[in-house]
């Protein structure tokens, strides 16, 4: 995580094909007396909870922000009334035209 913070892509990672074991703690090997109370920590996190955590930081569901439903609408919208708008001053220019 420090190395994708480090390249500003911390929100842009796409992690679907690196997990395939188990999540376990892990230490550098210069830190090896930590991981037995690190163990001892996540173990007595109730099993509810660790789901919790491992859904809601490692699902693998694709979600959008609430925005973008209610700004795609808009937009088509927006554009829906542009070409009628358009269609129409060709439509009325096609009929001056042959006024003349």
């Amino acid at each position: 995580m420090y190395n994708l913070n480090k390249l500003g892509a911390e929100n842009n990672f796409c992690y679907y094909d690196l997990f395939t074991k188990s999540i376990r703690p892990a230490v550098s090997k210069k830190h090896m007396d930590k991981l037995k109370p690190i163990v001892a920590g996540i173990n007595s996190i109730p099993k509810i909870k660790k789901e919790r955590i491992i859904h809601k930081w490692l699902t693998l569901e694709k979600t959008s922000p609430g925005w973008t439903t209610p700004a795609t609408v808009i937009l088509l919208g927006i554009a829906f009334i542009l070409i009628l708008l358009f269609h129409k001053t060709d439509i009325l220019r096609g009929l001056r035209s042959k006024k003349n």
